[in-house]
């Protein structure tokens, strides 16, 4: 997609950029040191343009929290949780907040807590919590946990919590100051647990309104095998002390849903990305009108597109899914990006994040501005994970000439990616390769494109000169104009002097890169200072009142 810009009809020749490639420049870069261990769940937000990731470090089995600094990471706090079960969300005030289970024995029963612990520089602190309720201390495994935050109602939270697959599935809703009990003491049942119970369940509020949406995946079983799948979608507000369900049973079918389920929102459109059995992945839309909320199914990822993570843009509204692509035996990473309508899709940096060699395990995706970040877990073995950064190039190429080849070509510390040469008084493309020969006078630009970003150089003007056998410099146009002497030693004199030359007509002095040097204007006495001029050939434009151009070369020398 080209941009519109206005180029500068500077004087300066055209460009070139390196050799041309049918494949994009990489663009993923790492972001930060790799993090070594056993990493399980990363998880990655951007906070004021600062990185935090969190994940379970299985060696301690400590979940970590940490923030980039420079090329390292630096470990915020660790705080244990109960079956490594953690979630890290940005607050309202786009502070990062983690979210941790904490467990205690209590006489026959185990107890559980929510705690949150919050960054604002330089310190990672307690932020409140909540009880999550109790269950017989026989080998409780919390096999559900969610957390989400409110992105526009300070300090709204809410998770979704269970045990065993066997006890109640909750959500529980809070607002108000971190000093305030004012979590709901009521639990928000989903489903009962056991055969017909929930499977999975996701929370995501609103941006623009108090409502919770939560997405929950619920099965029967007989005799021992899944006989009914059914997707709910549940919604709630959070300013009622006692929660409301509003229930719209949305999906049903015969093909078993998957496991995975993800949540995202913008302004008060919430998406869903659900995985069936067969790993065939969904986006759908929830449409809430007057309380009868339904799905409609508005994208669905290649069958070989794998494990999507979602995030929307809240300015832009630009989709990003995140996917692991079966290609053969190799499983690379990849970020497409779309718009709302799930059209135009670009494949981010034409390529995919992961390094070569590497395949991707679990992973947790993150935008910031027209910059996206993955944290995963790469291998085998899936012993260690890193993040990745994705940015569009900024560098425009410095613009040369060869005066001997009449080659327009660029260099500099840009990254190659694809070329259109482009006549800026019309924009038409001239050319699409890495070098540029122009057979014609005029202005030319260079567009690097990469995927839906693209960096333009300024616009450049080329002369294109003619000599017949046997004649030297042009020192004379064909009305007549001159230049002499041609060539000049200054020192002994350091003026050339215009013949035949149209009153007030401006002369642009253009060196062999193509830039302009000097500007004069002819005055009554017809001549022109060239003192602090180098030495070296350069283009004469002479251009009159009415706009008609002639070109001369002249020879310096000192």
């Amino acid at each position: 997609m080209r941009k519109n810009f206005i180029f500068n009809a500077l004087a300066g020749l055209t460009m070139l950029v390196l050799q041309i490639t049918s494949t994009h420049a990489q663009l993923w870069q790492n972001s930060g040191a790799n993090i070594s261990g056993v990493v399980f769940s990363p998880k990655i937000v951007v906070s004021n343009d600062t990185v935090f990731i969190a994940y379970l470090n299985s060696m301690n089995n400590q979940v970590e929290m940490r923030k980039q600094v420079g090329n390292t990471w630096e470990l915020l706090g660790s705080v244990s949780s109960k079956d490594g079960v953690f979630d890290l969300e940005l607050g309202s005030d786009g502070l990062p907040i983690l979210a941790t289970v904490s467990s205690s024995l209590n006489g026959g029963n185990q107890d559980f807590n929510l705690v949150l612990h919050k960054y604002e520089a330089p310190n990672w602190f307690p932020y409140g919590g909540t009880s999550l309720g109790s269950g017989p201390n026989t080998n409780n495994v919390i096999d559900i946990f969610d957390f989400a935050t409110h992105p526009g109602l300070s300090d709204a939270f809410g998770v979704i919590f269970r045990f065993n697959n066997s006890y109640q599935t909750i959500y529980k809703g809070k607002i108000g100051g971190v000093t305030q009990a004012t979590w709901s003491d009521s639990y928000f049942v989903l489903a009962p647990g056991g055969n017909s119970g929930v499977k999975n369940a996701r929370l995501v509020y609103t941006n623009s309104s108090p409502d919770a949406f939560i997405v929950s995946r619920n099965e029967t079983t007989f005799g021992g095998v899944v006989d009914a799948v059914v997707i709910h979608v549940f919604k709630h507000s959070i300013f009622n002390e006692n929660p409301i369900e509003i229930v719209a049973p949305s999906i049903s079918s015969s093909t078993i849903i998957g496991q995975n389920i993800e949540l995202v929102s913008r302004g008060n459109d919430v998406y869903a990305a659900l995985t069936n059995n067969s790993s065939l992945s969904t986006i759908y839309k929830i449409n809430d009108v007057n309380n009868s909320v339904g799905f409609v199914a508005v994208h669905t990822l290649g069958a070989n597109q794998l494990y999507p993570r979602i995030q929307i843009d809240p300015l832009s509204g630009d989709v990003y899914i995140a996917y692991v692509e079966e290609v053969g035996t190799t499983y690379p990473g990849k970020v497409s990006k779309f718009d709302l309508d799930f059209d135009n899709e670009t494949v981010l940096g034409g390529e995919k994040f992961n390094d070569v060699g590497n395949m991707v395990g679990d992973m947790s995706l993150a935008i910031n501005g027209s910059e996206a970040y993955v944290f995963f877990q790469y291998g085998p073995p899936f012993n260690n994970a890193k993040v990745r950064k994705f940015a569009c190039p900024t560098e425009v190429p410095t613009v040369v000439f060869n005066a001997n080849t009449g080659v327009l070509s660029a260099t500099g510390n840009f990254v190659p990616g694809d070329y259109e040469w482009i006549n800026c008084a019309n924009e038409d493309v001239v050319a699409t390769t890495s070098t540029f020969e122009p057979t014609t006078d005029g202005d030319y630009a260079l567009i690097i494109s990469y995927g839906d970003c693209e960096v333009v150089s300024e616009c450049v003007a080329v002369t294109i000169e003619t000599e017949e056998p046997g004649v030297g410099i042009d020192d004379a146009s064909l009305s007549g104009l001159k230049l002499y002497p041609n060539p000049i030693s200054l020192g002994s004199e350091n003026e050339i002097h215009l013949m035949n030359a149209a009153p007030n007509s401006t002369f642009s002095f253009i060196d062999q890169t193509g830039r302009v040097v000097y500007m004069a204007t002819s005055s009554n006495e017809n001549k022109i200072n060239v003192s602090n001029l180098e030495s070296g050939v350069y283009f004469v434009r002479a251009t009159n009142q009415n706009g008609t151009v002639e070109t001369l070369r002249v020879v310096i020398a000192k």
